[in-house]
């Protein structure tokens, strides 16, 4: 197996995304899924669109999907908060209170720095966690 399909499958496994998602982040040399807490979403949707195959209007459809991404890459765990935290659409952020206009110009770390800030807390914020399941019987 050559590096960039050992990188591709990394990139799958710790971001829980598809095969295609995966090839497009290694042809923007995102190799790892650590390297993306420096970008932005809007960054990042930018650099597909300059992809001769890109439409603007694909690469916008990636932006849900990047705002996990570069938060992704700021921590320990992807895999598990990958399947913690799937939904990122601005309704589902605003609700948790923590969208804010420019959302998508904030690099990963400007996120996780974010989303500290407003918990007071140095790891998951209660605003982020799943709501409780309750059991019929509560």
């Amino acid at each position: 197996m050559t590096t960039d399909e050992n990188s591709k499958k990394q990139l799958q496994k710790d971001l829980a995304i598809t095969p295609k998602t995966a090839s497009l982040l290694l042809r923007l040399d995102y190799h790892k899924y650590r390297d993306l807490h420096v970008s932005s979403p809007n960054i990042i949707a930018a650099q597909l669109k300059d992809l001769p195959d890109v439409t603007a209007a694909q690469a916008k459809t990636y932006l849900r999907g990047l705002r996990r991404m570069v938060w992704l890459g700021t921590q320990q765990e992807p895999q598990v908060q990958a399947k913690l935290y799937p939904d990122w659409t601005q309704k589902a952020l605003t609700q948790r209170g923590l969208w804010k206009a420019g959302y998508d110009d904030m690099t990963g770390d400007e996120v996780e720095a974010h989303i500290q800030a407003i918990s007071g807390k140095h790891s998951f914020s209660p605003s982020l966690s799943p709501p409780p399941s309750h059991s019929p019987h509560d």
